[in-house]
């Protein structure tokens, strides 16, 4: 891949996640995270956590909290998120 990262976008309708206290919004990330997080990693060549993130670890130990076979959503800013009627 010559260093290159390829992103798809779909068009969605939504508001971007509101992370306030109380906000309705919150109930259903954390329900759509803990799905995602039960999600295998599909059957093709994906850079793993641990080398997406080496630069930011202090000590390699770190890495055990994200190893695995299973998605992550590493970016959690709100402008990352929407939410909809179907949440």
């Amino acid at each position: 891949t010559a260093g290159w990262d390829l992103l798809g976008f779909e068009a969605l309708d939504g508001h971007h996640a509101n992370y306030a206290p109380n906000s309705p919004d919150l109930p259903e990330v954390a329900a759509l995270l803990r799905r995602l997080g039960e999600t295998p990693c599909p059957d093709i060549e994906l850079r793993q956590a641990e080398q997406r993130l080496e630069h930011y670890a202090a000590h390699p130990d770190d890495f055990r909290h994200f190893a695995g076979t299973h998605l992550l959503h590493t970016d959690l800013n709100n402008t990352n998120i929407l939410v909809n009627a179907h949440a």
